[in-house]
């Protein structure tokens, strides 16, 4: 898909993790690495009880089929493409999605935010800092919440959130280092979503300066222009 659609110009993800951390190859290292595998992916549908029906779609013991809903944000063209390869992917497995698709403004209305009766193609940034909401339990929408917190997979683990707990107070880098990889690792068990690739990042620089560069990281203070202070006009 990366090469398909991106010519190449974007980076698969595996991890919630910034690949300029200090602590990234580790992270991969312990991660639990989740690979295209389609007939793998036959063979654990199969042994879970979902077998295909005479339409070619799995089905259980109870006849549920194994068809949900699918949105992206419409008109998002790059998230559409991805949206199509994907259906077709799971299609060949006997997957049926059906294709909902809403503007921005719809799918964070009240009525449909951060959440969603079946998939969902979005982003979010990759930033140590920020995963306390993207991923802490107290963090999962509820109704009384009126579904505005982001951890949107759900995924409730005390042992996750004591991670995240202590990576937001005062420690040092090395057991920063320490808990980033140990969530990592845990993130690739659980896989509350699964990671696609990393966004890349274009600049227009006028001519004459120098020094400027992409982010290093998306998200929180780190504006387009997070180092002014290494800028230099020639």
């Amino acid at each position: 898909m990366v090469q398909n659609i991106f010519k190449g110009e974007k980076v698969v993800s595996d991890l919630p993790l910034s690949r300029v951390r200090k602590s990234y190859k580790k992270a991969l290292t312990a991660s639990t690495v989740h690979k295209f595998d389609a007939e793998r992916a036959k063979k654990l549908m199969a042994e879970a009880g979902w077998k295909p029906a005479a339409d070619g779609v799995l089905t259980n013991a109870k006849g549920e089929r194994m068809e949900f809903e699918f949105r992206v944000t419409a008109e998002r063209r790059d998230h559409e493409q991805a949206q199509a390869i994907i259906a077709d992917y799971w299609k060949k497995m006997g997957v049926r999605t059906n294709i909902k698709n809403m503007p921005n403004r719809l799918l964070n209305s009240a009525d449909n935010r951060n959440r969603w009766p079946g998939a969902y193609i979005g982003s979010h940034n990759v930033t140590v800092e920020e995963w306390q909401e993207r991923f802490h339990s107290k963090n999962i929408p509820t109704a009384e919440n009126k579904y505005a917190p982001e951890n949107v997979s759900g995924w409730n683990d005390p042992k996750k959130d004591a991670i995240l707990d202590e990576l937001s107070s005062i420690i040092s880098p090395a057991r920063s280092e320490q808990l980033q990889i140990e969530f990592c690792k845990m993130f690739s068990t659980a896989l509350p979503h699964l990671p696609l690739s990393y966004s890349p990042e274009v600049l227009v620089v006028k001519k004459g300066l120098t020094g400027i560069t992409p982010r290093q990281e998306s998200g929180g203070q780190n504006s387009s222009s997070w180092n002014t202070y290494q800028w230099d006009k020639i």
